[in-house]
């Protein structure tokens, strides 16, 4: 009789290991879609924070799980997956090193067109740098979720002008900036249909 009480901790370890399999793959799953057909990002700039700093723990959940898989047929669907874990954590940090930080960003503008918004941010990267201006449209999801596409975005440059044209496109008029651009940037950018 002491058999089954011993099995059953091994059994409840292995569907536990497989709850936490699964969830992992849903997330890094998610992460995929994110990076292949547009941008989400929370309404709150500290929630974007924690998802990355989520998504740079995946490959650590994926080898804690890996060494509490059980031998058999779970063990290299979870070896796989701690490959594409770490894989989409290193290319988020070589990501997170050609964008600007959520801190570094200021909202000058919001402009709604249709179902979604243009924002307008101008990024402030420290004394070594000028500022320069980045054009999003977003559109809210749920629960605080929005997606985002960037539309434009010029360096340096301290404001821009937008004018809607119609329902699918906007015009962006950047003023010069000095010495270091002293020609004015005129362009105008389609819009995502949502």
């Amino acid at each position: 009789m002491e058999q089954p009480a011993q099995l059953a901790p091994r059994q409840h370890n292995r569907s536990r290991a497989v709850i936490a399999l699964i969830a992992v793959t849903v997330a890094l799953v998610l992460l995929i879609l994110n990076w292949l057909y547009g941008e989400l990002r929370w309404e709150q700039p500290g929630l974007d924070l924690l998802t990355l700093a989520v998504t740079f723990l995946l490959p650590l959940a994926c080898l804690l799980i890996l060494a509490a898989c059980p031998p058999g047929r779970w063990r290299p669907f979870a070896a796989v997956l701690y490959v594409l874990a770490a894989g989409v954590g290193l290319l988020l940090l070589a990501g997170l090193c050609l964008v600007p930080l959520v801190w570094k960003v200021e909202t000058l503008q919001t402009v709604p067109v249709g179902s979604s918004q243009i924002r307008i941010y101008r990024t402030n990267g420290g004394a070594t740098t000028s500022f320069g201006i980045i054009v999003q449209q977003e559109r809210s999801l749920l629960l605080g979720l929005k997606r985002v596409k960037e539309l434009h975005s010029v360096s340096p440059a301290g404001m821009v002008n937008i004018k809607v044209v119609d329902s699918r496109h906007v015009r962006l008029s950047y003023p010069p900036y000095g010495d270091r651009r002293p020609n004015p940037v005129n362009v105008v950018v389609e819009l995502r249909e949502w």
